[in-house]
C-alpha cells in the first residue's frame, strides 16, 4: 500500500514540476520576445510629398507599436491606420529591431494656390499635401 501513495505522490510532482517549467519557458520567452523585438530604427521607402516623421507617427500610434512584431501583425490584419496621403503601406522587418515601411502615394493629378501655399490634390480631390510650391503635374488625366 505504501508503495502505490508513493506513485501517485511521485506523479504528482512530476506534473507539478512539468507545468511550473512550462509556465516559466512560457515567461522567458514573452520577454525575450518583448526586448529582442524592440523597435530602434523605422525605414521609410516610396514617398515623395508625405513626410517620413508623419508615416513613423501614423505606424507608431499606440503603446504596443514598440515591438516590431505587433506592428507587423497590425498592418498584416488590416487593423493598422494610413495616412490621407498613402495608397498603400507595407511593413517589414529588416532584423528583430528594424522595420521597414514600404508606401505608394496617391498620385497628385492638381493644385490649388490658397494664398501663398499650394495646395495638392488627389483624383479624388482631397488636399494630399500643402506646400510652398506648386508640383510638377503632367495633365494627361484630364
Amino acid at each position: 500500500m505504501g508503495n502505490r501513495s508513493s506513485k501517485k505522490r511521485k506523479k504528482k510532482n512530476h506534473r507539478l514540476y512539468a507545468a511550473v517549467v512550462l509556465i516559466l519557458g512560457i515567461v522567458i520567452t514573452v520577454l525575450a520576445a518583448g526586448l529582442l523585438f524592440y523597435i530602434q530604427e523605422i525605414q521609410v521607402t516610396g514617398n515623395q510629398y508625405c513626410g517620413s516623421q508623419e508615416i513613423i507617427d501614423c505606424v507608431q500610434n499606440d503603446k504596443a507599436s514598440v515591438n516590431s512584431i505587433y506592428v507587423k501583425l497590425k498592418y498584416a490584419l488590416g487593423m493598422g491606420k494610413k495616412p490621407a496621403c498613402l495608397d498603400e503601406i507595407e511593413i517589414r522587418m529588416k532584423n528583430p529591431w528594424t522595420v521597414q515601411v514600404k508606401v505608394k502615394e496617391k498620385e497628385v493629378i492638381g493644385y490649388v494656390k490658397h494664398k501663398k501655399t499650394y495646395l495638392w490634390l488627389d483624383k479624388d480631390g482631397l488636399v494630399v499635401c500643402k506646400e510652398n510650391t506648386a508640383p510638377a503635374v503632367s495633365y494627361t488625366h484630364l
